[in-house]
């Protein structure tokens, strides 16, 4: 009997050495799905990590992970992500370096790329003339709509988000109205559409660098000319210093803001100060979406936290791409046309349907500041 033993464990390590012997259980070997190996899909990703608008590019991330984790698990899938980061810093130079370096070192032809619209539009004519499908899930200007038959944004444009704002303060008695915007593409295009859409005068406009760090100059000179309204459109840690700093002046605005003021930057900087700020915003965290709200199980379970815009943006975009790759393949051409034709995708951010310029719409919100909070204006 152990003479046969020996012999019949001979005879199967042979044959398992040989490659002979294949059984879907796995029981002799590797199933056949792990045999296969999934292909791998380079997607590059280039974003503020350090530096001016840091915050918006750590919430990227963070979307970007939950989805990458969920697409690899998936068992079904037959491609796999995997996310070389490249660090902007704000700036569009080094954004132009990423860009070239993921093209024609990496060889990618998948890219997403973060906040802000200056630094996304540095780089669109580089992705469309190396067809390259690039998407944004942060940058606002509108000048993005026409750059291309390769470049998409699971973000809303400035002409929504402008569009929505002023019908609300079309609505307010408010007194004299002062801007102070951000000197970029998305501040310049934010302004020019609120002055489209806004019906009563602006009084002043102010643009300000993306470093600046002192704003006093301008605080006083609107209150110099009676403003009693300011509307913020601008970042975070800048609009964190305007409210501080207004107060410290003992000045006492009533501020509206964009989007782009949501995240953790402005009530640390501005604390108390921040207190019933009113912004427009295209994500409802509350919402009964069961989608939505899904997500927002996992990212908290994961992150400890609430998502906030740019995550839900981000995690959407990864979800649509990876949806496209099991549907058509990983060829560009084919990977660009399947997301035109996207409709009625049921994403975390919402409801998302790519037109023919490759923009979204999306629903918008109020919200405001209370406690240390930012919360849905009822």
């Amino acid at each position: 009997m152990k003479k046969i033993l020996i012999i019949m464990t001979l005879v199967c390590s042979v044959l398992l050495l040989s490659g002979c012997i294949t059984n879907s259980s796995g029981l002799f070997g590797l199933s056949e799905n792990e045999q296969n190996e999934k292909k791998i899909v380079n997607i590059g990703v280039i974003l503020p990590l350090t530096g001016t608008s840091a915050d918006a590019g750590e919430n990227v991330r963070k979307g970007l992970e939950l989805a990458k984790s969920e697409i690899n698990s998936k068992a079904q899938n037959n491609y796999r992500i995997n996310i070389m980061y490249e660090d902007s810093q704000y700036d569009a130079k080094l954004a132009i370096n990423a860009i070239n370096k993921l093209i024609l070192q990496d060889k990618t032809k998948f890219i997403i790329s973060a906040d802000g619209s200056t630094q996304f539009l540095a780089i669109t004519q580089i992705a469309e003339q190396n067809k390259v499908i690039l998407i944004t899930p942060a940058s606002q200007a509108d000048k993005v709509s026409t750059e291309g038959d390769y470049i998409f944004r699971t973000q809303v444009s400035t002409a929504q988000d402008a569009e929505f704002i002023s019908d609300y303060l079309n609505k307010k008695e408010l007194g004299k109205v002062g801007i102070i915007a951000l000197n970029t593409d998305y501040g310049k295009s934010f302004v020019n559409a609120f002055s489209k859409y806004y019906k009563k005068k602006i009084s002043t406009i102010e643009y300000h660098s993306k470093d600046a760090s002192d704003f006093k100059d301008i605080i006083v000179k609107f209150d110099s000319e009676n403003i009693d309204t300011i509307l913020l459109v601008t970042i975070r840690q800048s609009g964190g210093l305007i409210l501080k700093q207004s107060k410290e002046l003992g000045l006492n605005f009533k501020f509206y803001g964009t989007s782009a003021i949501e995240g953790q930057d402005v009530l640390d900087i501005a604390k108390e100060s921040a207190n019933d700020l009113i912004y427009s915003y295209p994500f409802d965290d509350t919402s009964n979406n069961p989608n939505m709200k899904k997500f927002q199980e996992k990212f908290f379970e994961l992150y400890n936290k609430k998502a906030e815009m740019y995550s839900v943006n981000s995690y959407d975009t990864l979800m649509l791409l990876s949806k496209c790759f099991e549907e058509v393949g990983i060829e560009t051409d084919n990977v660009r046309d399947c997301l035109y034709g996207i409709k009625d995708y049921q994403g975390a951010s919402g409801v998302l349907t790519f037109d023919a310029n490759g923009d979204v719409k999306k629903e918008f919100i109020l919200k405001t500041v209370k406690g240390g909070k930012f919360i849905k204006l009822s």
